[in-house]
């Protein structure tokens, strides 16, 4: 009977250690998860993000809702916000393969009035090829030998160059250079003529730019605008992943990928030949892209 006793104290014993045990691991797991997501708020607001919260919907498996703060105050996503949803897809990314073993995540847009104007969930996989990259390692040229590289291999035909700069990632442990390029026509019938040119240039320069030159290029932003200021067309890719989205007015060359869905002139709908980003809305009549000033702690991008 004695014996009986103790075995069932051992057990119980056995029991209780396992269950305290299980929800120290639990603590612990919940703790890192918080700052996982504190971190990831902080990478994204670095990065000139506007970003309103990270809400941690599901611990296991690990899925956080991070929103992003819009200036819109309707139903239609501004230029701006193309960007930002693609530096949010970029480090969500970036923290899943730095160890923040995040299994999905919902990207939501709001705007003035607190509606959501921007949903998506997107889920990350061990091996997916944007898991599988090699660790992100300093550029072997600068800043400027990246320029004048992409100088001399794009063909801008008779559009005005307004801005090519090169700019160097922003968050601790991130060494990739951000191509922000800006042109403007006088005329959407000028953009039709020679936009083709400078994209299959441009697509090409991205696609071999670092495996020729030894750059580290990650990131791509190009604006076109008219002789008013009024945006033509609004790109962004992510090198690594080759994940794109833009925006483009209705009459814009249909033959660049497939056309984006056409809407009443101004506002413009955003496309991708991939299963995402997703399709927005957005406007235009923006200013062009500010130059970087370090004085005033302004990051050189995103803004454009």
């Amino acid at each position: 009977m004695k014996h009986a006793r103790t075995l069932k104290f051992i057990f119980l014993l056995s029991l209780a250690i396992i269950v305290i045990g299980f929800l120290g691991f639990l603590t612990i797991n919940v703790k890192g998860q918080d700052q996982s997501a504190t971190d990831l708020s902080e990478r994204l607001k670095l990065k000139g993000v506007p970003i309103k919260d990270i809400i941690v919907t599901n611990r296991l498996p690990y899925q956080v809702d991070i929103v992003i703060q819009s200036t819109s105050e309707n139903s239609a996503l501004s230029m701006d916000d193309v960007w930002y949803m693609q530096l949010t897809r970029r480090e969500a990314t970036l923290a899943y393969r730095i160890g923040m073993k995040l299994n999905n995540y919902t990207l939501i847009v709001i705007n003035q009035k607190g509606e959501k104007i921007s949903w998506e969930q997107n889920f990350l996989y061990p091996g997916d090829l944007s898991q599988n990259l090699p660790p992100i390692g300093q550029s072997g040229l600068d800043n400027t030998a990246t320029r004048e590289i992409l100088m001399s291999k794009l063909h801008f035909s008779d559009m005005n160059l307004d801005t090519l700069r090169v700019d160097s990632e922003t968050t601790p442990g991130d060494y990739g250079q951000i191509v922000i390029i800006q042109l403007s026509t006088p005329s959407l019938d000028t953009a039709n003529q020679h936009l083709l040119p400078f994209l299959g240039s441009l697509s090409k320069v991205l696609d071999t730019i670092n495996a020729d030159y030894g750059t580290r290029v990650v990131l791509c932003h190009f604006r076109l605008l008219d002789d008013k200021g009024n945006i033509l067309l609004d790109f962004v890719q992510d090198v690594e992943t080759n994940q794109k989205q833009w925006s483009a007015i209705k009459g814009l060359t249909q033959e660049w990928y497939s056309h984006p869905q056409e809407t009443a002139a101004p506002i413009t709908e955003t496309s991708t030949p991939i299963a995402y980003p997703p399709q927005g809305n957005s406007t235009n009549n923006l200013m062009p892209y500010p130059s970087p000033d370090s004085e005033n702690n302004i990051p050189a991008y995103p803004e454009p």
